[in-house]
C-alpha cells in the first residue's frame, strides 16, 4: 500500500507500477519511480521498495545413506502358527467357525 495525497476528485482508483524496470535480480521498483497522475503527490519516502525480485530456492532435507548390507533378511514372513491355527489376512477377522482357544479354568480353592 502507497500512501498518497491530492484533491478528491484527482484520486486515482488505481495506480499503475513498470515492472519492466525489474531486469535483474538486484532490480527494484521504488516510490520515486511511480508515474503518479498530475495532482497526486507520494506520502511515503522516494526510497521506499514497491516492488523486487526475489529467487525461490528449494529447501532438501538431507537424509542419511542407509547400510544395507547390515539388515537381517528372513525367508519366513509373518506370524509362525501353531497346529491347528489358520492363518488370518492382516486386517481382517478370524472365521466365525475358526476355534477360540482359551486357557484351562483354575479349580477353586
Amino acid at each position: 500500500m502507497i500512501e498518497v495525497e491530492s484533491a478528491p476528485k484527482d484520486l486515482p482508483k488505481t495506480i499503475e507500477v513498470d515492472l519492466s524496470l525489474l531486469k535483474e535480480l538486484t532490480s527494484q521498483v521504488l516510490v520515486k519511480d511511480l508515474k503518479l497522475p498530475q495532482g497526486v503527490v507520494a506520502q511515503d519516502k522516494p526510497e521506499r521498495v514497491i516492488a523486487s525480485v526475489a529467487t525461490f530456492k528449494e529447501e532438501v532435507e538431507e537424509v542419511a545413506p542407509v547400510d544395507v548390507s547390515q539388515i537381517a533378511l528372513s525367508e519366513k514372513k509373518g506370524k509362525e502358527l501353531k497346529e491347528g491355527e489358520a492363518p488370518v489376512a492382516e486386517g481382517t477377522a478370524p472365521a466365525k467357525d475358526a476355534p477360540v482357544k482359551t486357557a484351562p479354568a483354575k479349580p477353586a480353592k
